[in-house]
């Protein structure tokens, strides 16, 4: 029989000697954390263009359209449409998230 305190217990050890990625020692100078001391980038884009903050805005206002559709419909319990809104926003938001890695939105 397997106890709770067994199942509870964390035991991944699969990140144990791996940089500290998310938080600085206290008294750094630097501001650095040591994932970033030993040279990691994260892959966060953050030179987008005008062109592509001009197509997220289009891309978000059908978003908002989908995102009222879903209020409604689970308000009126409608089961078919709470799903498709659901899906919905689910790709839009992929698509999204896509278009941040396209090359074509990104400054040189």
């Amino acid at each position: 029989m397997i106890k709770l305190k067994k199942l509870l217990e964390w035991n991944n050890k699969d990140f144990e000697g791996q940089p500290n990625r998310w938080s600085k020692k206290f008294g750094e100078s630097d501001g650095l954390t040591e994932f970033e001391r030993k040279g990691g980038k994260d892959t966060v884009v953050e030179d987008l263009n005008v062109n592509f903050y001009s197509q997220i805005r289009g891309q978000a206002k059908y978003l908002l359209d989908s995102a009222k559709n879903l209020q409604r419909a689970i308000k009126n319990q409608n089961d078919m449409t709470t799903i498709e809104e659901i899906e919905y926003i689910y790709t839009k938001s992929k698509l999204m998230l896509e278009m941040t890695k396209d090359r074509k939105y990104q400054q040189w």
